[in-house]
């Protein structure tokens, strides 16, 4: 579980989607460590999100070095507010 409550406190929303990008990286770093250790192989990881954190999700599945097993989210559109 990747927790990013402390950089998406309400109701700043532009402030928490700022660290949309930077969020993604390190949970993209955290399934390729995840991987690399033979933890949880790509295919067996499940990447879920609501919101900005499927925005996350998205960000994170694509910039892991494989497919990742099932990425699920109800995605909205970063956007300026």
């Amino acid at each position: 579980m990747v927790d990013w409550s402390l950089l998406a406190i309400p109701p700043n929303y532009v402030a928490a989607r700022s660290h949309a990008v930077g969020v993604a990286n390190r949970t993209a770093q955290l399934l390729n460590l995840l991987d690399d250790s033979d933890i949880s192989k790509h295919k067996e990881q499940h990447i879920i999100g609501h919101s900005i954190g499927a925005q996350i999700a998205g960000l994170a599945a694509g910039q892991a070095k494989e497919t990742v097993g099932r990425c699920t989210g109800k995605c909205t559109k970063l956007r300026e507010t």
